[in-house]
């Protein structure tokens, strides 16, 4: 469920700043930002951490 889960995040994502966005000239972006790199493998880390009895332990901002 997780992967499955990630993969489709990872998809849409993709779609939404590589494949949807464009500048005033219809160009897409050279490269994914930064910002949204550093939130995407923020959800990564966390959808992927061990977690023990609580469905919430582990899961982090940082």
């Amino acid at each position: 469920m997780t992967a499955w889960a990630l993969m489709g995040a990872g998809e849409l994502i993709g779609m939404r700043f590589l494949l949807w966005e464009r500048d005033g000239a219809g160009r897409p972006p050279e490269a994914m930002p930064d910002e949204i790199i550093d939130h995407m493998m923020r959800f990564i880390r966390n959808a992927l951490a061990v977690r023990g009895a609580g469905a919430t332990e582990g899961i982090t901002d940082a």
